[in-house]
């Protein structure tokens, strides 16, 4: 709205300027509509200098806190906001945060007791700040993921399966963004990732360059299975993975239409009938073949669990037969033989193989029929598809009927009706049929799943204009769960009522959050004075980053809240931000007030936690549901 009004302003202000002399010696008052715009514009740029005061301040009492990670998080997410409006600026703090990042990187000693915890708490901060980099500039992201590179892990011993390189990972994920813009720089860095090692990160950058690069997506294959003849495919998911995805990208197409299991990888065959498919030449394609073919074969006496990916391997193998046939006959024999025997000894195989012959298509009835012919251990999963598959088709009480005649187990029978209650609901309330969805909230016990249903309702309501049911249904929320917070289940479920009345009663949402608030203070004072005896949430007297910890994921729901009352009382939300007395804590939360302003909401990256979600039911039998 705020853009249409400055621009219905600005078209009034050239017509006014250019109007006939007549006009201009006595000009026509602005209409109501034009002035409520331009007021409305004025109002929006005061409310954003306010933000970037707000901002400006965050960034100053950043070097206040004494946790580095802390430290990174407030500077990401402001170089975010930042971004838009003074580049160099944001640069210059995302080199900071690099600076800082690296350096904690390495004063992670090997033989510490906490490695493992450590580096995986660095690992995710810095892929969030590369997410972040990574939109708006991929070179720069690159910059800093090479600045970030931590130093390499202990080795393993005794390993039989090669971990995918992280780093490659990243690299190549990075290389996809750049090709969008510069083809060519891309396929270098395709090439500097490769010549380090293999990731399947380079697969979907090869089919970007097919179409914008034919000729360099060419040479990177090639290169590729260069680096190919030296894998351990028993051992190598990568490798295995990328030489299936080579032959299968570029196998003629009288071959396109075989009968594989892995129906990803028929589309991806099918898919590449252009002009512009990626070539492979036929030696390279031969000796792909010979090398997972005498993988196959020399895998033999091994399981799946003796070595990381004989069953991968395999199972890739399988999948290739006709170009073993074609490629490499001395080998169809011995790798027949390879493949029964394994099947033979994989658990469960012919029950699997079994249910896999079972048609996409097939009626619940026809299920049931299969299911009464069924391994016991396959059965009860044929069950549970049928009244999925019934439930889909729209035949709710046909469904139900199945779970009740052949789920056995008064639990599991309860358990698949009290699923298919909770899809029932979400389908009748995201069709606006509130009488219908009503009636199955009537059947639900439990506390936290009526308030879920609750606020879907008071959505569905809200967006149709019907404020009024809206809020009645927020009511009935909060008298189930109003209150001092009884745990944090109760505490998150009340921040969330707090975000979905800010869009319907702003004063309600104000009360609930700062009731939050000076309860969250007591708590995590309460936690500080009680730290390690047990969970161990600080360090040098300050609330460590907030992945994985109770405190500072209710405080990342406070935060939401607070966004979301921000643009309707700028000046209201600051102070309950302020309320919040640690400073870890009352940063992130200025720096949320802040970006609810600076960033529309397409815009902002969930830097620092995603928005609060409603409760979604639950997924039941083999069939993927549409919850939306």
């Amino acid at each position: 709205m705020k853009y249409n009004g400055t621009l219905a302003a600005l078209v009034l202000a050239s017509t006014l300027a250019f109007a006939t002399p007549a006009f201009a010696q006595e000009p026509t008052p602005a209409t109501p509509a034009a002035a409520g715009a331009v007021e409305q514009a004025d109002e929006q740029a005061e409310l954003e200098r306010k933000a970037l005061a707000l901002l400006e301040e965050v960034i100053g009492e950043t070097s206040t806190l004494k946790l580095v990670e802390n430290r990174i998080r407030l500077q990401a997410a402001a170089a975010e906001m930042l971004w838009p409006r003074n580049q160099e600026r944001a640069r210059e703090i995302f080199n900071a945060a690099a600076n800082d990042l690296a350096a904690v990187a390495a004063g992670i000693e090997t033989d510490d007791p906490q490695y493992y915890h450590l580096t995986n708490a660095t690992s995710q901060l810095r892929q969030r700040m590369l997410g972040v980099i990574a939109e708006r500039d991929p070179k720069l992201a690159l910059e800093f993921l090479r600045a970030t590179r931590p130093p390499p892990p202990p080795a393993q011993s005794n390993s039989n399966y090669r971990q995918p390189d992280q780093e490659l990972a990243l690299e190549a994920q990075l290389a996809q963004q750049i090709a969008a813009r510069d083809p060519q720089q891309a396929l270098r860095l395709a090439e500097e990732v490769l010549s380090r090692g293999l990731s399947s990160n380079l697969m979907p950058l090869l089919d970007q360059l097919r179409t914008r690069d034919p000729e360099g997506a060419s040479r990177l294959a090639a290169s590729i299975v260069r680096r190919l003849r030296t894998a351990n495919f028993a051992a190598d998911y990568e490798a295995t993975n990328i030489a299936s995805h080579l032959l299968l990208s570029t196998r003629p197409s009288e071959n396109v239409n075989i009968n594989v299991n892995d129906q990803q990888q028929t589309a991806i065959v099918a898919g590449q009938n252009t002009a512009r498919r990626l070539q492979l030449d036929e030696q390279a394609r031969r000796d792909l073949v010979g090398l997972l073919a005498n993988a196959a074969v020399n895998s033999a006496g091994s399981s799946a669990r003796q070595s990381g990916n004989v069953g991968g391997l395999l199972s890739t193998v399988r999948q290739l037969m006709p170009e073993v046939e074609r490629y490499a006959p001395a080998q169809v024999a011995g790798v027949r033989r390879r493949l029964e025997g394994y099947e033979r000894r994989a658990e469960g195989i012919s029950a699997r193989r079994e249910f896999r012959q079972i048609p996409e298509t097939a009626t619940p009835d026809a299920l049931i029929e299969a299911a009464a012919k069924a391994t016991p251990e396959m059965r009860e999963q044929l069950y549970r598809t049928a009244a999925w598959r019934a439930f889909n088709q729209g035949n709710t009480e046909r469904a139900r009927q199945i779970v009740n005649n052949h789920i056995e187990g008064a639990g599991q029978r309860d358990q698949m009706l009290k699923e298919l209650d909770q899809q029932l609901f979400w389908r009748a309330a995201s069709e606006g049929k509130i009488d219908q969805a009503q009636a199955v909230l009537a059947r639900i016990k439990s506390t936290e799943e009526r308030v879920g249903m609750l606020l879907q309702l008071a959505r569905v309501t809200s967006g149709k204009g019907n404020t009024t049911a809206a809020a009645g249904f927020l009511d009935e929320a909060w008298n189930l769960i109003g209150g001092r917070a009884k745990g944090q289940s109760q505490f998150a479920m009340q921040l969330q009522l707090a975000y979905d009345y800010a869009q319907i009663a702003p004063p309600r949402g104000f009360e609930i959050v700062e009731a939050s608030i000076t309860h969250l203070n007591e708590l995590v004072a309460a936690a500080a004075v009680l730290d390690g005896f047990g969970q161990e949430a600080f360090a040098q007297d300050e609330l460590k980053g907030q992945d994985g910890y109770v405190w500072g994921s209710l405080a990342t729901q406070c935060n939401e809240a607070l966004a979301a009352l921000a643009p309707l009382d700028f000046d209201h939300t600051r102070s309950a931000a302020d309320r919040l007395q640690r400073p870890e804590l009352r940063l992130p939360a200025r720096l949320a007030v802040a970006r609810a302003i600076l960033l529309r909401e397409t815009q902002r990256n969930n830097f620092n936690g995603r928005p609060i979600q409603g409760r979604r039911g639950g997924r039941g039998g083999f069939v993927i549901l549409n919850e939306d």
